[in-house]
């Protein structure tokens, strides 16, 4: 009994490494593509550097991707103000509680920005 499950576990552990190599060159690929213009994803891009320009000073509401969490900005229930914005980075002031800590967010990581009212 014990053999097996060690052979499944060794099993596990392959398919692991296969799925975050996997992940890794999806990643950079991604990142690839929204360098070039005329491309989803660059458009994508364009459109959150806007978006995140056209609402500095403002609170709203930012969702990460799956792989890019932070959880302070996911525990700050909007209570995150954009500060300052360019082509790759945004920064933003989170307040949680009585902390109010100021973060840099790279702008590829980030999947929604919904303003707050």
């Amino acid at each position: 009994m014990e053999v097996l499950a060690f052979v499944f576990g060794v099993f596990g552990l392959m398919a692991y490494g296969q799925v975050s190599a996997l992940k890794k060159r999806i990643g950079d690929l991604e990142r690839q593509l929204g360098q070039i213009n005329g491309t989803a994803y660059a458009r994508e891009r364009e459109d959150r550097a806007r978006m995140a320009a056209a609402h500095i000073g403002k609170r709203v509401r930012i969702a990460l991707k799956e792989d890019h969490e932070d959880v302070d900005i996911m525990m700050a229930d909007s209570k995150v103000v954009i500060l300052d914005a360019d082509r790759d980075w945004l920064r933003v002031r989170v307040e949680k509680g009585k902390t109010v800590s100021e973060k840099l967010i790279r702008l590829e990581s980030i999947q929604n920005i919904r303003i707050e009212s």
